[in-house]
């Protein structure tokens, strides 16, 4: 059973799924055909990296590895006058 690679709306790989079997499609042709999910492709991601995540390029079907972004870490409370009354 073949599997496609989902991706979200912004092409980040989310899950592996088996395809499933068009029935009518598959009986008109005497053999197995299979359905391609909506955002999915066939072409197998690249293995997880740790700091990256995975994204797919529609126009030149491939994937390839955007750098995660770091969230800044909040400045440390300075206690002001106010605070010691």
């Amino acid at each position: 059973m073949p599997k496609a690679y989902l991706y979200n709306q912004e092409h980040y790989f989310t899950e592996e799924v088996n395809c499933p079997i068009d029935p009518l499609e598959s009986e008109l042709q005497g053999h197995d055909i299979y359905i391609q999910p909506a955002d999915s492709t066939f072409l197998k991601p690249l293995e997880a990296k740790e700091g990256f995540k995975i994204k797919f390029d529609i126009e030149n079907d491939e994937w390839f590895y955007e750098e995660e972004k770091k969230e800044k870490e909040p400045a440390p409370y300075v206690p002001t006058e106010l605070d010691n009354l």
